[in-house]
């Protein structure tokens, strides 16, 4: 397969979405990136804050160190975060000086809800993508239109583009509706599938452009379940490929076994250029209340070809 120059308009016909000046800058840029490797990690952090004993989970400087621990031991290139409160929790788990934040920026709401769990309310759970410092990154670019409230009460998905052995790679976080595992009716299911078509509708415009893309996140879906709609809807295009990448078989953060509903998707641009060398879901030890996340980080290491 040719790879794109990205400064080439007439290889971008399709521009409402694409940030082609995103392109433009990276195509000056040389890749610091040359292992053939490149890790990709999605993890829903479950509503971490800033600050101790805040929110819905309560933490303290040791619960924090043993995320820190956890992402090290991964050694990922690119992490796909959820429910982050700020720039400051991710300063918690990770060093600014060896990272670099890409985070959603949904204001705060006026009011935050209580907690289902403890006294406290609620803290802003916002997706967030950390790239190690030295990689190429393009501006960040927010989906706000995943928010289809209106409101800012659901999440945007942030995307940026990465250089990596000189190719420009589109990488998209999100986090959907929660509340519609696996079924279509319902209020949470309703809200699902409006988001659905606008994130097919993303998808489907950067595979157009010849894109190399992964979309990770939390789906809060099983999309691996056999006929599901949102994937149905999500994949259907057969000429964009579109592939779930990562485990997609029971979770072993679900104490029920039950499938996924965090993944890693690429499209066949992608497959074209990289391979899957490994793919697993991190798991934890200890009982149940001792983990650091209801959610266990997905993992998938990328090969050039």
């Amino acid at each position: 397969m040719a790879i794109l120059s990205p400064c080439k308009r007439e290889d971008y016909p399709l521009k409402s979405f694409i940030a082609l000046p995103i392109l433009c800058a990276l195509s000056s840029i040389p890749s610091s990136v040359s292992a053939q490797e490149l890790k990709i990690s999605t993890w829903n952090l479950n509503n971490l804050s800033g600050q101790n004993n805040t929110g819905c989970t309560e933490r303290v400087q040791r619960d924090y160190d043993e995320i820190k621990k956890i992402i090290n031991a991964v050694d990922a290139d690119v992490w796909l975060f959820q429910e982050v409160e700020n720039v400051g929790a991710l300063a918690r788990i990770m060093n600014p000086s060896a990272w670099d934040f890409h985070i959603e920026s949904r204001p705060d709401w006026s009011s935050m809800p209580p907690c289902f769990n403890n006294d406290r309310n609620a803290v802003m759970q916002r997706v967030a993508i950390a790239t190690k410092k030295g990689m190429a990154v393009g501006k960040k670019e927010e989906l706000p239109f995943l928010d289809t409230s209106g409101r800012g009460t659901l999440r945007y998905g942030v995307a940026v583009n990465i250089a990596h052995r000189g190719r420009t790679i589109h990488i998209l976080n999100v986090h959907l509706k929660s509340g519609c595992s696996e079924e279509t009716n319902g209020a949470a299911c309703g809200t699902l599938f409006e988001q659905i078509p606008y994130l097919t509708s993303y998808i489907n415009e950067i595979s157009d452009s010849n894109a190399p893309l992964i979309v990770g996140g939390d789906f809060n879906r099983k999309l691996a379940e056999s006929h599901d709609d949102a994937w149905h809807s999500l994949s259907y295009r057969k000429s964009v490929g579109l592939t779930i990448s990562s485990n997609s078989g029971p979770s072993k953060c679900s104490l029920k076994g039950d499938e996924n509903i965090d993944y890693i998707l690429t499209n066949k641009h992608h497959r074209e250029l990289y391979s899957v060398e490994d793919e697993y879901e991190y798991s934890f030890s200890g009982p149940y209340e001792s983990w650091p996340s209801d959610h266990c980080p997905v993992v998938v290491n990328f090969l050039s070809k």
